[in-house]
């Protein structure tokens, strides 16, 4: 995982073809927020390069801290996604 401009980039192995990669991008955005994946959904862009996922059930500041460390604290860009 590292922030971009105006996000998170979450590298996947899968291949984007019926779901797969969108899915371990999921899986991958759930475990690092310390929570079920079934807490996970995305939320917009099922067809498109960009993603935006809703996580709920968890603490805003703990997830917040949770992508820091998982990107190695760089700071987000400001936009939508960004880490704060």
């Amino acid at each position: 995982m590292e922030v971009a401009a105006g996000g998170l980039v979450i590298g996947v192995a899968a291949a984007p073809v019926g779901g797969a990669a969108t899915e371990e991008a999921r899986h991958a955005l759930a475990k690092t927020l310390g929570v079920p994946s079934s807490r996970v959904s995305l939320h917009r862009g099922e067809r498109s390069r960009t993603k935006v996922f809703a996580a709920v059930g968890g603490d805003a500041e703990e997830a917040r801290a949770a992508l820091r460390r998982a990107t190695g604290g760089r700071p987000g860009a400001g936009g939508p996604g960004a880490v704060a």
